[in-house]
């Protein structure tokens, strides 16, 4: 994972490093049903300590509208 080798430095508080996942305009274009398949595949990735030793929750990994910006 990408975040882990950058973060190396980090590793004894990895689990104190918040991990967000948006996805944007290809995922708005999927249907619901296959767009929360692929959202809840991404959530079980993201929690899976064994893969991602990063803080996650649930709604950390969302489709963004595209239409706010994520940071005022």
């Amino acid at each position: 994972m990408y975040a882990k080798n950058l973060l190396i430095q980090y590793k004894d508080s990895y689990g104190d490093i918040p991990i967000y996942f948006y996805a944007t305009g290809g995922m708005r274009e999927l249907d619901s049903s296959t767009r929360n398949q692929i959202m809840d595949y991404v959530r079980k990735y993201l929690s899976n300590t064994n893969f991602s030793p990063f803080y996650f929750q649930d709604d950390f990994a969302r489709t963004i509208s595209g239409n706010t910006p994520l940071c005022a």
